[in-house]
Parts: C-alpha cells; sequence; structure tokens
C-alpha cells in the first residue's frame, strides 16, 4: 500500500511577516522532493498521505465511496463525510463530493492516530482530499511552521504575501497569529531554486484536527453525563467552551447562548427544539439544568463538531 507522511510544517506563526525573498520566483518549479520516511518526517505532521486516480465513486445514503488505483492496482476505499474537506489542488476552493468522477487523480490526508480497520484494501475517511486540478497545475503542501515560517521536514519556506488568502477550514478569514498550532494547507504555483526552496502561497488553510479534541470530549462525557428516560445528557457549557464557543446564560437561568464567530445556538431548558441562527434544530431530550449546569442530549455535540 503506497502510503507515506506527508511533507511537513509547524504552525507557529506569530509577529511580523518576513518580506519575499529578493531571490526570482520559477514558475510552475517542480515542488521540494519527498524525504524518505523516517521518524523525524513523521512528527512534523499529523497525517498521512494516499494517492492515487479515482477508479470508480458511489453514492450510498449520506456518503461517498470512492475506489481509489495507482498504477492500476486498487490501494484504497476511501469515505467522504461531512467532516471530510475537499478542496481543488490550484486554487484551495472546496469541492462537492459530487463533483468527484473516475479518471480524477486525487491525494487524501488522514490522521496517522486515528484507529484503522487492518483489512485490504485499507478503508480510509480522510480529513483533507485534494482533488488534482485537470486544467490549472497546482502544488498543495500539507504540515506543520515553525516560527519562521519554514517547514519542520525544512523543505519549504513560506513568504506570506499581501494578496495570499488566509482562511481556516470552514472558509473564515484569518490573521497570521490564527495559523498558531494548526496544521496549514498550502497552495503554490512556484518555488525559487534555493535551499530550502521559497514560495509566495497563493493560499493557505489552517487546519484544526479535532481528533485530540474528540478524545479529550469523549473522557470528559465518561466523567460527567446524566442519563434521563434513557438518553445520555451532557455537560453544555464544558464540551462547548472546549471547541471554542462561549455560553452565556439568561438572567432568568431559562436560556442559554451559545456562540463562536458567525454561528449562535438559543436554547431554552425544557423545550426540545432551539434556535441555531435563522434555523430550527430539535433535540432528542429537553435540555435541563441541574447541580449548577446544563445538560443537553448527546447527538447536540455534532452539531457543535460540524462548526
Amino acid at each position: 500500500m503506497n502510503i507515506f507522511s506527508t511533507s511537513a510544517m509547524a504552525a507557529l506563526l506569530a509577529g511580523n511577516i518576513v518580506s519575499a525573498n529578493p531571490a526570482v520566483i520559477e514558475q510552475n518549479a517542480q515542488p521540494p522532493v519527498q524525504m524518505e520516511k523516517s521518524e523525524e518526517v513523521k512528527e512534523t505532521t499529523d497525517f498521512l498521505k494516499i494517492n492515487g486516480t479515482i477508479k470508480e465513486v458511489e453514492y450510498t445514503g449520506n456518503k461517498w465511496t470512492a475506489t481509489i488505483q495507482n498504477e492500476g492496482e486498487v490501494i484504497a476505499n476511501i469515505t467522504i463525510d461531512k467532516q471530510s474537506l475537499l478542496l481543488n489542488s490550484s486554487n484551495g476552493e472546496s469541492i462537492k463530493p459530487s463533483e468527484l468522477k473516475q479518471g480524477l487523480e486525487i491525494e487524501a490526508y488522514y490522521d496517522k492516530n486515528k484507529p484503522m480497520i487492518m483489512i485490504y484494501p485499507p478503508q480510509i475517511t480522510p480529513e483533507i482530499l485534494i482533488v488534482n486540478d485537470e486544467k490549472k497545475p497546482g502544488f498543495v503542501k500539507v504540515g506543520k511552521f515553525d516560527h519562521k515560517f519554514l517547514s519542520l521536514d525544512k523543505q519549504l519556506k513560506l513568504n506570506i504575501g499581501k494578496n495570499t488568502i488566509l482562511e481556516n477550514q470552514a472558509g473564515t478569514e484569518l490573521k497570521v497569529k490564527d495559523l498558531l498550532d494548526k496544521e496549514l494547507i498550502i497552495f503554490y504555483s512556484a518555488t525559487t531554486r534555493s535551499i530550502p526552496p521559497q514560495t509566495i502561497p497563493a493560499k493557505i488553510v489552517a487546519y484544526d484536527n479535532l481528533i485530540e479534541k474528540k478524545m479529550k470530549i469523549e473522557e470528559m462525557i465518561k466523567e460527567d453525563f446524566i442519563i434521563k428516560e434513557g438518553v445520555k445528557m451532557i455537560p453544555l457549557r464544558k464540551i462547548a467552551e472546549e471547541l471554542g464557543f462561549t455560553v452565556d446564560e439568561g438572567s432568568e437561568m431559562k436560556d442559554v447562548f451559545v456562540t463562536k464567530g458567525n454561528m449562535s445556538f438559543s436554547i431554552k431548558y425544557g423545550e426540545k427544539t432551539y434556535g441555531y441562527n435563522r434555523s430550527i434544530g430539535k433535540f432528542e431530550q429537553a435540555p435541563i439544568y441541574r447541580e449548577g449546569k446544563a445538560y443537553v442530549s448527546e447527538e447536540f455535540l455534532a452539531k457543535l463538531l460540524e462548526n
């Protein structure tokens, strides 16, 4: 199976942006050569990569499954779910699963710490899927950077320009400081001939890997939950704040407001329906207030993770 560590970077970006290197940028320069798999390279990214050509695509229920092959040999079956980030290799723009088709070349990145079923061909649900643009070539690097914008594998140095687009995986605009401690997806089309090669990226997507947070939340729930009429109820504030939400309670302790960025949830104790921006959602069990804490039914966690 053709699986190897991605070229990797550390996202400790802070302070002043360095100026572009005076060396001339080589158009259509080749991307940095992949280092051989080693313990050092493994530590520079949270992801492993598998690449190949889509042989066939199927849609069942709410999941897309694609079989990919390399040099004629089937090497993996990949499943695309709501959490999978699909991006075009040329410009980093989002792609819908319905756009996947036979013959497309893809790169699938999946968390190396995530358990996998030991079967062949492997079954993979990638966190990141890069679809190679058929008309406009582009290079992609996934990994982490140090504070000088140098990838931890020493293969690429970033000179962030004024036109470089900075976004998170949800498409929200970011500042350089927001790239801290994130896995970065770099989209670029040229590098210098220097060592290490340098580039002015067209776009950087900061990817916040939720695997570790999910594991931490699972431990929180084990230590603090309530069963009401057969439904597991979980502590709202503790979990929402772990995921970066702000939680405010109404003056009469009847309402709870959960917000992050332009997203907001309006929750009332004893009521199964809740407001979500301008839409309505429904709990499996109505929220309750017990021992100074709000508890909501466990399925609400999936809604928080989507955001």
